[in-house]
């Protein structure tokens, strides 16, 4: 490929050096300003470098906002659809400019293995248009971070989605309920957890596998419907969010135990007004039948 222009204000040089360096550590053409090299018409050197620039970095921040070279440089990088904008702070982009969504470099850690500087080096790789396709938020890879459901079984707590982080995907299961609930990913137990009654719980996983530099997952329902609801976050991203609905038999099921609920309630109020407190244990027929379904129940949905 062609050479990497970089647009910086001279403010920002030592920002600017580095970032180069880094770039061309991994195999990358970067032309910068300060290797003109002498006698050389400076206004005519830039020029020409930026019309056979593959790719335009410019590097926004509160001195290069105010620098009509930058804007110009980067007004020709938007015109020939290559520009890859590059926010170091939270300096308001010039207007022109905003509809191109700058890579977040704010939080960056200034290593070459952080999400910020891996998107910067595979989307200088790429060979299609890059201006549309930048990602609003910089920590998850781009918009090839995402997920989906594969399958669900709600009433035994087990789920199985599937990750996808740009680099490559990964298979994520959660298993159990109550107290046994464990997080896999790819086969590997990465998180234990749970309660005895509640399922209201929070996995949080930190550099797990590559691509991922946080991975968080919350759970929620209880022992007796099962998994409610849950939420994926991927480096600080929500990627899937669901609600697993009941099936037919467990709405039955359902309004068979309120059924009888009110039954045994009832019950007891008219045996104990009727005869006394002598025969109260009458009670004991809708009551027994209403544990015989919850007996059934959890035998069902344990097989």
């Amino acid at each position: 490929m062609g050479h990497v222009f970089i647009s910086y204000a001279r403010a920002d040089r030592e920002y600017a050096v580095k970032l180069a360096q880094m770039l061309e550590d991994v195999g990358l053409s970067i032309w910068l300003d300060d290797r003109i090299a002498p006698g050389s018409h400076f206004d005519e050197t830039i020029e020409s470098a930026l019309d056979s620039a593959e790719k335009v970095v410019v590097i926004w921040s509160a001195s290069s906002v105010k620098s009509q070279w930058v804007r110009a440089e980067a007004g020709e990088g938007l015109r020939r659809g290559v520009l890859i904008p590059v926010a170091v702070d939270l300096s308001k982009i010039p207007l022109e400019f905003r509809r191109v969504q700058a890579l977040d470099f704010s939080r960056w850690s200034g290593l070459a293995d952080a999400p910020e500087f891996r998107s910067l080096e595979r989307y200088l790789r790429s060979s299609s248009p890059v201006s549309s396709k930048l990602s609003a938020d910089p920590r998850d890879e781009a918009s090839d971070v995402r997920a989906e459901l594969v399958s669900a079984d709600r009433y035994h707590g087990n789920l199985r989605i599937r990750i996808h982080t740009g680099e490559r995907s990964y298979r994520l299961d959660h298993e159990g309920l109550g107290r046994n609930q464990v997080l896999r990913l790819d086969g590997k137990i990465v998180a234990e957890g749970g309660g005895l009654f509640q399922l209201e719980d929070y996995f949080r996983c930190e550099k797990v596998a590559p691509g991922i530099e946080l991975l968080e997952l919350s759970v929620h329902g209880n022992a007796f419907r099962g998994i409610d609801h849950f939420a994926v976050r991927l480096n600080g991203r929500s990627v899937l969010t669901s609600a697993l609905p009941l099936s037919r038999g467990m709405e039955v099921v359902i309004a068979v135990s309120v059924i009888f609920g009110i039954a045994t309630i009832v019950g007891i109020e008219l045996v104990l007004a009727t005869f006394g407190k002598g025969t109260a244990a009458w009670w004991l027929i809708p009551a027994g039948s209403l544990l015989l379904l919850f007996a059934w129940h959890f035998r069902r949905r344990r097989r």
